[in-house]
């Protein structure tokens, strides 16, 4: 588990349109999306996204 890391991510839309930015006022429903590296297979992860 020690040598997993993130090799891409993303903050997006619904609809996977990435997103530079985020307005409070919007009430849109976010998503962090990541691709992760070294991951153990058959192993379940807890991730978070802050």
């Amino acid at each position: 588990m020690a040598n997993v890391s993130a090799q891409q991510d993303s903050i997006t839309l619904a609809d996977n349109r990435n997103l530079k930015s985020i307005s409070h006022q919007s009430n849109s429903e976010v998503f962090c999306r990541g691709t992760l590296k070294d991951t153990p297979i058959g192993k379940k992860l807890s991730l978070a996204c802050n």
